[in-house]
């Protein structure tokens, strides 16, 4: 797992959401997404942590761009005004950016 991923899920552990499952199957997801990760904490409280890949990838690697929130399956990469929390992964301070994600997400919460 790379290091953001495992940042990100240390996270959700420390704000009492565990994952319940990880869906990376390319088979079974839009070309613009890499994974999906269904995370709920112990009220019962389901969200999705979608992981959004450049839109122009062609070949080879694909790169994550965005990480965001929902609580629904996104239909289309357009559909960022379903997500609830946004952690955009391009140029910047990542602990910087990560910081501001929390504090949303916990916003989120209340």
């Amino acid at each position: 797992m790379p290091t953001y991923k495992e940042s990100l899920h240390q996270g959700f552990a420390k704000r009492g959401f565990e994952i319940i499952q990880i869906n990376k199957d390319p088979e079974l997801l839009p070309w613009w997404m890499e994974e999906i990760w269904i995370i709920r904490n112990k009220a019962g409280k389901s969200l999705l942590v979608n992981f959004l890949t450049d839109k122009l990838w062609q070949n080879g690697k694909k790169r994550v761009e965005v990480v965001g929130i929902s609580t629904s399956e996104l239909r289309s990469y357009q559909d960022t005004d379903q997500l609830l929390v946004l952690l955009d992964m391009r140029k910047g301070n990542f602990r910087e950016k990560l910081e501001l994600f929390w504090k949303k997400f916990e916003d989120l919460l209340i």
